[in-house]
């Protein structure tokens, strides 16, 4: 079993195709990824496993770049259509390949997770 920053990381560093599938029709994947990694890198931060600069580095990179392109101005990015299409979401694929690099991890699809998502009636 993968940590849930390696799940993050590997997801994040997947084409938009890919992500969209890692999650259920009714659920906006851009969120779900954006969500995933804000907890994994949560529990990162407490975790007193030993990691060496360049890994925190990398991971905070991807974390700070994130928070820089959060709230609503930024709604166009957190949609399918920015997963496809934004310039951003480019950007964080690339930062999640260097952390796949430092952490020595696979760049690989993650394994499906069984998380419960809940969905909008309409």
């Amino acid at each position: 079993m993968i940590s849930r920053i390696e799940w993050a990381t590997r997801a994040i560093a997947q084409p938009a195709a890919i992500q969209l599938s890692l999650f259920p029709e009714f659920v906006e994947a851009s969120d779900e990824l954006a969500l995933s990694w804000e907890q994994a890198y949560n529990e990162f931060q407490n975790d007193k496993s030993s990691h060496s600069d360049s890994q925190r580095c990398a991971l905070e990179n991807l974390d700070k770049y994130m928070s820089t392109i959060s709230g609503s101005v930024f709604s166009d990015i957190w949609t399918t259509e920015g997963l496809f299409y934004s310039l951003e979401w480019q950007k964080m694929r690339e930062l999640a390949k260097v952390i796949l690099l430092a952490m020595g991890w696979p760049d690989e699809v993650p394994p499906q997770i069984q998380d419960i998502y809940v969905g909008n009636e309409k």
